[in-house]
């Protein structure tokens, strides 16, 4: 499945049911090189915000263009500055794969000094009420915000929260984002989640053929089956009410299902004509 694209057209959808009137603020955590979800946000309607240690030229032009405040940082368990390790991809450096993890599959042995602090911490710097959205992909480290929505009033837990898993390899050869100690995590985030009442998950992985589906989180006896084991990577998008499960699921998704397995692997070299691409799909099939 082209997991970007498809996460594009669903919080499309979910986003403006759960918040209809754009009160709420929306947090892109872990921006990267090309799926700007923080523009997808502004471009509904939310004030939006991007957090991105080593953010590039197009994300800095995006977000002074938009109206779209950045902030240069990690979110971590560190208030301060911390050491993050830069990322490749085939032989050259990748920003998009940067990570804290000094164990994390995408990264060369170089590091730079970047400023990082904890979700609480950003939440003060901003006037907050209400959040309507927050979005993880910091390259194996997802439990270390999610564990921190524990720390905050439960009136500003997100309604929506999407975060990244996987990636490098299949489940299956238990390398890249799917060695146990990053799955574990994976798996205590799902946990932590329903901890904090969400309700339903969507799992949208990159396998070719895969179809996305929604599951009652307090339902599942094992997190660890919802994973098949060709999965490679994806994202998961949780919410506080059951709103997931009114959705027109097939519908939405099934124009992002890839039956090529080329398609499979992580999606670094595509620019931001995702969201381009998306929301013409989107346009096109529900207008």
């Amino acid at each position: 499945m082209h997991v970007e694209e498809c996460c594009f057209a669903l919080l499309n959808h979910i986003l403006p049911e759960v918040d209809s009137d754009r009160s709420g603020l929306t947090i892109d955590i872990g921006v990267g090189t090309f799926a700007f979800y923080c523009l997808l946000f502004k471009q509904l309607g939310f004030t939006s915000i991007a957090v991105e240690p080593v953010p590039n030229d197009e994300l800095k032009q995006i977000c002074d263009r938009e109206g779209i405040k950045l902030w240069e940082s990690c979110i971590t368990e560190t208030d301060g500055m911390v050491s993050i390790y830069m990322g490749n991809w085939k032989g050259s450096e990748n920003t998009n794969l940067c990570s804290t993890r000094s164990d994390w599959w995408g990264i060369e042995n170089k590091s730079k000094q970047v400023m990082s602090m904890t979700l609480p911490t950003l939440l003060k710097q901003e006037i907050v009420n209400k959040i309507t959205c927050i979005k993880i992909d910091i390259e194996g480290t997802e439990i270390d915000v999610i564990n921190q929505l524990l720390d905050i009033p439960d009136i500003l837990l997100p309604l929506v929260l999407m975060f990244e898993y996987g990636g490098g390899d299949l489940k299956s050869s238990k390398q890249g984002g799917w060695t146990p100690d990053i799955y574990s995590s994976t798996l205590k985030c799902l946990e932590t989640l329903r901890t904090l009442d969400y309700k339903e998950i969507i799992l949208i992985d990159s396998a070719p053929d895969f179809s996305a589906k929604v599951y009652d989180l307090s339902s599942l006896h094992s997190f660890d089956e919802i994973f098949p084991e060709y999965a490679n990577y994806g994202n998961i998008i949780a919410s506080r009410d059951r709103i997931l499960s009114q959705l027109d699921l097939d519908r939405i998704t099934s124009k992002f299902i890839s039956t090529n397995p080329s398609h499979a692997s992580t999606q670094l070299n595509t620019n931001t004509n995702i969201l381009t691409r998306a929301l013409n799909k989107i346009k096109r099939y529900f207008s």
